[in-house]
This record gives C-alpha cells, structure tokens and sequence, in this order.
C-alpha cells in the first residue's frame, strides 16, 4: 500500500500565519480544523490539497496523525516548504494498522451447533494518535454479536476474525 507523504508551506502574511499542504489523506475536511487548532491559527489559513487518486490504505489515511502539523512546524522553523513521505517499516511501526491487540472469545454452542451466547473480550491500544471514528474497536467487537454466526465479512478484520474462529469450531 501507499505510505503517508506530506508537502507544507508556512507563509507569513499580512492576514497573519497560514499553511498550505498537500497529503495522501482521506479527511481533509476533519483535519483541517485539528491543523488550526494545533497551530493557533484559523481555519481560514488554513488550505489542504488532496490528490484525486491517493492510493488505497485499509482506511489508515482517515486516521489523523500528527505529520501534517508537524511538517507545518518544520516549514515554519526552515523558512522553505518541506516534504517528508514514510517508508514501509515506518509505516508499520507508527501507523494504527497494527494495533496492539489482545482478544479472548468464548461460545456457548447447543449439540446441533446454535450459538446459544457470545463472550468477548477485547483490549485494543491504538496508541497515541485519533482513530476516528474511537472507539471504533469497541463498536466493531460490539457489532459483531448482533450477527448470525457464521458470518464472513471483509471489514473488521480483528474482531471478527475471532468470531469466525469460533463458528468453524463450532
């Protein structure tokens, strides 16, 4: 998959400070006033490109991360737009596609194989940075009782990956 990539310009004008970036990111329209507020500056000055075809991501670009600001900040200290794109590893490492997971399920299955209850529980640290829309792990663990067993479904690979476990075995 694509990994994140930030362009930023901190300008300095007679309106006052703002920022023009260009980012692979899905929510320029919840970003742009997390940017603001993180830069003390309004949302006005605040102006955020996204390219037509950003490539795909498992919904990890919706995530609001801190590089943005961050590259904002850079910009501003440098006096010169700045880029930085990460690697895989780093990917890997910081983004909230390998969440720190720790789930334990239980079933209670009569002799013709009805589930008769469902037990979860499930620790998810998505670490340091918004995962909107959080608690998503917990709606998506949640969600996942309302179904008929077996279900196979694409999304929610974590929590329902569980379940799924749990309906073969039965």
């Amino acid at each position: 998959m694509e990994c994140y990539s930030v362009i930023a310009q901190w300008n300095e004008g007679d309106g006052g400070p703002s920022v023009e970036a260009w980012a692979n990111f899905h929510g320029p329209f919840s970003m742009v006033p997390v940017m603001a507020g993180a830069l003390g500056i309004p949302t006005s000055r605040v102006r955020l490109h996204v390219p037509a075809d950003i490539g795909g991501s498992f919904g990890i670009k919706a995530g609001i991360y801190p590089y943005v600001v961050l590259m904002a900040l850079a910009s501003k200290h440098a006096g010169t737009p700045v880029r930085w794109a990460e690697d895989r590893v780093e990917h890997l490492m910081a983004s909230s596609t390998g969440a720190d997971r720790a789930m334990t399920f239980s079933a209670a299955v009569d002799a013709d194989g009805t589930v008769t209850a469902l037990r979860t529980d499930l620790i998810d640290n998505v670490g340091a940075y918004l995962r909107p829309p959080e608690p998503s792990t917990l709606y998506r663990a949640l969600r996942q009782h309302h179904r008929a067993l077996p279900h196979r479904r694409r999304r929610d690979p974590g929590p329902c990956r569980g379940h799924q476990h749990h309906a073969d075995r039965a």
